[in-house]
């Protein structure tokens, strides 16, 4: 969950979203990542709105998390 929260942080950086800016997560995984993504439980800590399966259009990066890949995409709300 903490490596998580710190790439999507990453990400928000990369995106020029600010720390203050609400998000939406959209994600792609399997394994222990896709069951951390799905109980959105670290949600309040990178303020995000929602977190959803799935592709949409915003910032996508295909992210390495704890050996697992994941494809994340973070959109300003």
């Amino acid at each position: 969950e903490r490596e998580l929260v710190y790439k999507i942080q990453n990400m928000c950086k990369d995106a020029g979203v600010e720390a203050t800016d609400k998000i939406a997560v959209y994600f792609k995984g399997v394994g222990k990542a896709q069951k951390v993504l799905e109980k959105g439980a670290f949600a309040e800590d990178v303020l995000a709105e929602s977190i959803k399966s799935g592709e949409a259009q915003g910032f996508t990066k295909e992210q390495n998390v704890n050996g697992e890949k994941v494809v994340l995409t973070i959109i300003r709300k």
